[in-house]
């Protein structure tokens, strides 16, 4: 069996529990050939994982992970290979971090209307980076009015909890193009999730690159389902753990193997796209 990697990984910069630089000491342990920094909505843990990928050989692909919506429906898709110096890509991120920031806001103001006693401030100092619902999880764990993370959603911030407040509606469009102005190429995260199969073909016409075939909780028939799906709309396959850390403790860095083929062919995707083939 080929050295695997890992190209789903979220850090202290969005919502895991380890630094970017821990994620990749982590991926050395579990021996990775390779591995994708994939944050929600920002790319300011890429230079430190860059760097510490390079210390430990590693090879490093700078990623983002992006929410799109078709109508009710929530698609997560991932760049890869972006160029995290692009100005567009990097603008559009920082406005949603500005608007992660200003949402924490709300959320926690639709916290205290039900009694609990939540601030943006404390909200934001949990987050290394962009804060997000899994902070606001935390927040309500360390001030005792839940159990746990889970326990946080399904009461409180889940789709349909008094706390929940929506994000920015970026269209699947809007996402593709600018991870493709951004030089990267374009995969839909854990497809067995959002079970939105039929729209597969509509992204693949507007310009979605490969389909996340590997996942911790796709079962092996899902996996060759979507094999069968990326091959029967002339997409690429790509694969990761979803690692969050202790926020995720169920799910372990490298798990599953993702062959380091696919990564290979991932990579010759984006010289052929960058030579103009």
């Amino acid at each position: 069996m080929s050295r695997g990697v890992d190209l789903h990984l979220h850090s202290t910069a969005s919502d895991g529990g380890r630094s970017p630089a821990e994620v990749l000491d982590d991926a050395a342990v579990a021996g990775l050939a390779a591995v994708a920094l994939t944050d929600h909505d920002t790319v300011s843990g890429i230079q430190e994982a860059r760097v510490r990928a390079a210390e430990l050989g590693i090879e490093f692909c700078p990623g983002v992970e992006m929410t799109a919506y078709v109508g009710k429906a929530e698609l997560h898709i991932i760049g890869l290979f972006i160029d995290c110096r692009e100005s567009g890509v990097v603008d559009l991120l920082g406005e949603l971090g500005r608007e992660r920031e200003a949402r924490s806001g709300r959320i926690a103001s639709r916290l205290r209307d039900v009694g609990l006693e939540i601030t943006a401030d404390e909200i934001n100092a949990l987050a290394a980076g962009v804060p997000g619902r899994m902070h606001v999880a935390k927040a309500l764990v360390e001030r005792g009015y839940v159990s746990d993370i889970q326990e946080a959603f399904r009461r409180y911030i889940g789709d349909n909890g008094p706390g929940y407040v929506e994000k920015r509606r970026l269209t699947p469009a809007e996402v593709i193009g600018a991870i493709r102005e951004a030089g990267g190429i374009s995969s839909l995260a854990h497809p067995g999730l959002s079970n939105r199969d039929e729209m597969i073909p509509e992204l693949a016409r507007i310009g979605l690159d490969a389909i996340e075939t590997y996942y911790p909780h796709h079962t092996q028939r899902q996996t060759e389902h979507y094999q069968r799906l990326a091959a029967k709309n002339g997409l690429l396959e790509t694969g990761g753990s979803d690692y969050h850390g202790v926020f995720k403790a169920s799910v372990h860095i490298g798990e599953p193997h993702v062959p380091y083929e696919l990564y290979e062919r991932l990579r010759e995707r984006v010289a052929a796209v960058g030579s103009g083939d």
